[in-house]
């Protein structure tokens, strides 16, 4: 589902809602389940409440490498983990592609409900009607859905191991 300035995706992991959690709310985790490839590394270690920040190691082709600065904004175990995104240190090709324009102020939510046999149902959240610069919804969406349903998927693989 999109809508002008959203998109969700939902599937199905086999595993427990506390186990799902433990995944999203553990940003060294991220590279290895990553639908786009994107994320490159985080050393950062789970997370254990709202206001925390940690900082995502990022490469796209065309954008290079660059890094965001993730601060976390919706915490529940075994529920509902969310963020939002900062530029933290850009690359050559991401300044002269927005110029003046901020970039930043997504907002990426897993939302996590059990199904009732031991599986939880994942929805997961790109929420750009919270950035900074408007401007900067011309870039928007960054991810398509496809690479947000590839990311439901590694984390079905990921709570297997």
């Amino acid at each position: 589902m999109a809508d002008d300035k959203k998109q969700v995706v939902t599937g199905t992991v086999d595993a427990p809602p506390e186990k799902v959690f433990a995944l999203v709310a553990d940003p060294a985790r991220h590279a290895d389940v990553d639908g786009s490839n994107m994320c490159q590394g985080c050393s950062t270690g789970p997370i254990t409440g709202v206001g925390q920040s940690f900082v995502m190691d990022m490469y796209r082709e065309g954008l290079g490498k660059y890094q965001i600065r993730n601060e976390v904004t919706e915490f529940e175990p075994g529920k509902r983990f969310a963020w939002r995104t900062h530029l933290h240190t850009s690359s050559p090709e991401i300044d002269e592609l927005v110029g003046d324009i901020t970039p930043g102020g997504t907002t990426w939510r897993y939302t996590l409900e059990p199904t009732g046999d031991g599986k939880t149902k994942v929805t997961h959240t790109y929420d750009w009607s919270t950035l900074k610069d408007e401007r900067f919804g011309a870039f928007c969406p960054f991810i398509t859905a496809e690479e947000m349903t590839n990311t439901v998927t590694g984390l079905n693989a990921a709570a297997g191991k």
